[in-house]
């Protein structure tokens, strides 16, 4: 059998462009105009000396042949309040030569609008380490920022939407079921026991429909909710969420194992929301004719975490898997396992709204185990 050549490497046409653009005009204009950034070069030696690209100047409205442009014109059109935010950015890069991550500037345009540039920047220095030139590239993103934006105001209002929604569908509930209330209390013992059978199976589906709304309204948030990543301890956040089970956990009894001791750099609340539901699912689906056995375990991985709850309860059927995560899926009926069918689906939206995803594996009689993965972002350094 033929074998098929190594690959050559092409280290030669990196080192034979970089030349090229030294050496060949052309070839450094071919990039300076194709590029659709603005590019600025300042001479930190020499206020005032700077050069700035065409396209700099077109993203702002300007003519880059009009005579009464200079090299440091733009600074009049960068927003008053963002010039500390320019300094203050610029300093962090001269004292750690390694912070590269993005700027971004708000400038006026010629006819009055915002032009929103994203940039980077890159410092040369001499011999000695001293900053002698800077390099900075410019990206407008006035158009992504406004479909963003856009995007921000219509998951309020769908926020707005279901909230009110909620709330007008509840009150109907709460005014029936305080009629109920308030004529058990009239003449509950007058009754006849078939009457308040009826009765309780009336405020039962009541109070079923309240919750069902509920979860709909917190799916509904979930879909448009804004994260908010921070870095916290997985260790706090599972005791956490245990300690709001205990009453469940003491009584069923349950016996809970915990390998957690990692950091972790995402939303706490939609993490929690997530474990939440895998102990609440665990709690719910377990055997009845013995206590209820938990593993949490936590732990970091070159791209992100991965948690997993454990359980030794009836787990699923291999032909109800796929429904898992479904919207309003029930397994069982509500006299064997009560719920609305809705946590495990806002779980899996959770994990998608951070980048994530979730997954579990069953044995029917034996028990399941459900496992989240959150991903690092680019800039996180663990």
């Amino acid at each position: 059998m033929k074998q098929r050549p190594k690959p050559l490497s092409t280290d030669f046409l990196e080192k034979e462009l970089l030349e090229r653009i030294g050496t060949d005009r052309a070839i450094f204009d071919f990039f300076r105009d194709s590029s659709r950034s603005g590019i600025l070069y300042s001479d930190l030696e020499g206020p005032g000396n700077e050069w700035v690209s065409d396209q700099f100047w077109i993203a702002l409205g300007l003519d880059p042949s009009a005579n009464n442009l200079f090299a440091d014109t733009w600074r009049n059109y960068l927003l008053p309040e963002d010039h500390g935010k320019a300094l203050a950015f610029f300093q962090r890069h001269d004292e750690d030569p390694q912070n590269c991550s993005s700027q971004t500037l708000r400038f006026r345009h010629s006819r009055g609008s915002i032009v929103t540039m994203q940039g980077r920047t890159f410092i040369v220095r001499n011999d000695d380490g001293k900053p002698i030139r800077m390099l900075s590239v410019f990206t407008d993103i006035s158009k992504l920022k406004q479909i963003k934006d856009s995007f921000r105001r219509a998951n309020e209002e769908i926020r707005d939407i279901a909230y009110a929604a909620s709330h007008d569908l509840k009150a109907p509930l709460k005014s029936i079921s305080g009629q109920l209330q308030l004529l058990e209390s009239l003449c509950m013992d007058a009754l006849p026991p078939l009457t308040k059978t009826l009765m309780e199976n009336i405020q039962t589906s009541l109070d079923r429909m309240s919750s069902t709304i509920d979860g709909l309204l917190d799916y509904s948030q979930t879909a448009t909710h804004e994260v908010s990543k921070r870095q916290f301890f997985l260790r706090d956040l599972v005791t956490d969420i245990l300690e709001d089970h205990h009453g469940d956990l003491k009584s069923i009894p349950a016996l809970v194992t915990s390998d957690c001791d990692c950091s972790i750099y995402s939303s706490s609340d939609l993490t929690r929301q997530i474990l939440n539901s895998f102990v609440d699912n665990a709690i719910k689906y377990r055997r009845r004719n013995e206590g209820l056995t938990l593993k949490i375990l936590g732990k970091e991985r070159e791209t992100g975490w991965l948690i997993s709850v454990e359980d030794n309860g009836i787990g699923i059927e291999e032909r109800y898997q796929d429904r898992v995560f479904e919207l309003l899926q029930r397994l069982h009926t509500q006299e064997e396992i009560s719920g609305a069918g809705l946590g495990l689906c806002i779980a899996r939206k959770s994990a998608e709204h951070l980048g994530g995803k979730i997954w579990f594996h069953s044995d029917p009689g034996i028990g399941s185990t459900f496992y989240v993965f959150l991903p690092k972002e680019r800039a996180y350094v663990g």
